[in-house]
């Protein structure tokens, strides 16, 4: 009841005008609240969090100022980070709603940037394979990170396909095999297929080269697209 209540109490928060409140503008004691209680030790709560600052940002994503928007973002980086599939449903969703609003020049750079990483990280998991290396590790937070944040590049555009989404998607299946990555690879997926599909024969599949197109096919969970 006092989760519902939070976010109820941030759906209703819509500043329009922050100059006159001073120091009784809600959205920067919102802010200080969220921030204080991202690590709490009750995932219930940090799943609460996430929600909030979900709200929060596309509600009032015009008037937050650039640290604002910064802070919530990192907000939905920690949630990514967390041991709770909950808690990292959520985070994606955010983080997912916080890159639309971003202009599409800056995604394509990001979506650079992480296309690079993935795999050089896809590069070292397949040198460990090829020394014996237990494949079981859990992944270090920046790899986890870049996995997660490829995937709300992905779902960014759920019904559009900007140039760079063949290259990013096609360097994320290659971390399907990894066990703690794998559901998040595999419903990242699903989801692109379930989105894409109606315009796929017709426009998009001609996008992806040959070669993507096999590994998506590969991946398992979308052999639609053959």
């Amino acid at each position: 009841a006092c989760h519902n209540t939070a976010i109820l109490v941030c759906t209703g928060v819509q500043v329009f005008d922050r100059a006159t409140l001073g120091q009784e503008d809600p959205i920067t004691s919102l802010c200080a609240v969220i921030k204080q209680n991202t690590n709490s030790q009750s995932w219930h709560v940090r799943e609460t969090v996430q929600i909030i600052a979900g709200v929060l940002l596309v509600n009032n994503w015009l008037i937050l100022s650039v640290d604002e928007r910064k802070a919530i973002r990192d907000i939905f980086n920690e949630g990514m980070l967390d041991f709770k599939p909950e808690v990292q449903n959520l985070a994606r969703a955010g983080m997912t709603a916080y890159l639309i609003s971003k202009p599409i020049e800056e995604l394509n750079t990001l979506a650079l940037a992480y296309v690079k990483n993935c795999n050089a990280f896809a590069e070292r998991e397949k040198k460990k394979r090829r020394q014996g290396t237990n494949n079981d590790t859990k992944p270090d937070n920046v790899y986890t990170n870049t996995i997660s944040m490829s995937s709300c590049m992905i779902l960014t555009f759920p019904y559009d396909l900007p140039d760079f989404i063949p290259s990013i998607l096609h360097a994320l299946i290659r971390h399907v095999t990894v066990p703690s990555l794998k559901d998040t690879v595999m419903k990242t997926i699903q989801d692109f297929k379930r989105t894409h599909q109606d315009r796929w024969d017709s426009e998009f599949k001609y996008k992806f080269s040959t070669e993507q197109l096999e590994d998506i096919q590969g991946a398992g969970a979308m052999s639609y697209y053959s």
